[in-house]
């Protein structure tokens, strides 16, 4: 027998795995056989494995947050469009109000399109607070007919705000998993007993372990295909990635 890593193996499947195994030892004589010492850690394991359980990790309002980040963009879209148009008008009922507006725009709304979400929150955050800091800039958003867009960011970003505090606050109080460690303790008591099995076969020639061993290739083997299967899949994803990555570009040529 081999030992094998299982690490594609996710946390469920390898509950399966552990029990399923535990079941297949228990049908043997561990004693006779010299590997009682890794039945009774692979055992062991087993109860480990009860702590192990599916937690939801995304938040009920997620899809809602989507919602509202990809309102803010269009919002700031408008906004930004909204500026150009006001940079070039020539009326003189708005150039008053133009000295006001445009120098505030620029500051914050240009090429916001380059930032990342993180800093167009700061941004809008900025923005909003310039304005309510500033009466004369309040009317002049008004007279120039953009205000009714920087009320609206408001009401989105403080959506934005308070469901992200939620979102943290849930994340804080989900429970602490010890997967990776339980499933790396367990994967080192299989190995053990695999490891324990083969010198056995060595150091008691009289003893028959083919039984054991032939239920137990079987039963692990469905396991060792489902890891390398999911190796591959992985590996050609990434080959496939890497393909396109360094692919020139091409473009047709017309004559």
């Amino acid at each position: 027998m081999n030992t094998y890593k299982f690490a594609r193996i996710q946390k469920l499947e390898f509950s399966a795995l552990i029990k399923g195994t535990n079941v297949i030892l228990g049908k043997y004589d561990a004693e006779a056989l010299e590997i009682s010492i890794w039945c009774d850690l692979l055992l062991d394991q087993e109860s480990e494995l009860s702590s192990i359980k599916e937690v939801n990790r995304v938040h009920p309002s997620a899809k809602e947050l989507k919602k509202y980040l990809k309102k803010c963009k269009a919002l700031l879209s408008i906004i930004n469009s909204s500026s150009a148009v006001l940079d070039r008008a020539e009326v003189d009922q708005l150039t008053v109000h133009q000295a006001v507006v445009m120098p505030f725009l620029n500051t914050y709304v240009r090429n916001f399109y380059s930032d990342n979400q993180t800093k167009t929150e700061e941004k809008v955050a900025q923005m909003l607070f310039a304005i309510e800091e500033s009466a004369a800039l309040k009317t002049a958003l008004q007279e120039v007919g953009m205000k009714v867009y920087f009320d609206e960011l408001k009401v989105v970003h403080n959506n934005i705000t308070l469901i992200k505090r939620e979102i943290v606050t849930f994340k804080s109080e989900l429970p602490k998993m010890r997967t990776v460690a339980i499933k790396n303790s367990g994967i080192k008591a299989l190995n053990n007993l695999i490891t324990s099995i083969n010198l056995g076969i060595i150091k008691n020639p009289a003893v028959d372990y083919m039984p054991l061993v032939n239920e137990l290739n079987a039963f692990l083997g469905k396991f060792i295909m489902l890891d390398r299967t999911r190796r591959t899949v992985s590996l050609r994803t990434a080959e496939n990635k890497e393909t396109v990555a360094s692919s020139p570009t091409t473009s047709a040529t017309v004559n």
